[in-house]
């Protein structure tokens, strides 16, 4: 996503480019805000969750983490740009 500035730089997870990942939100190449993570688990259904600066884990609203890079990553950037996330604080 590079909308207005933003984007995406993926940190791969420990021994491989998924599991364990993590996502930092930049905007105009500076690290802003939120990040996104995968928990490391090959075949979970609901990996990733997004975390604030001030140490608030969000979570999907269905109150599970996220499915999807994509939703996790909306979120995130919901919040950056000072909007409501969809999903809930744990």
């Amino acid at each position: 996503m590079s909308a207005l500035g933003y984007r995406w730089a993926k940190r791969p997870g420990p021994g491989h480019p998924t599991c364990g990942a993590s996502w930092q939100l930049h905007h105009n190449g500076r690290p802003v805000g939120p990040v996104v993570r995968h928990c490391g688990h090959p075949t979970a259904l609901w990996p990733y969750t997004v975390e604030l600066p001030d140490g608030v884990t969000l979570i999907h609203h269905s109150e599970h983490a996220y499915p999807t890079l994509a939703e996790a990553q909306e979120d995130a950037l919901r919040v950056a740009v000072g909007l409501e996330p969809y999903g809930v604080a744990l």
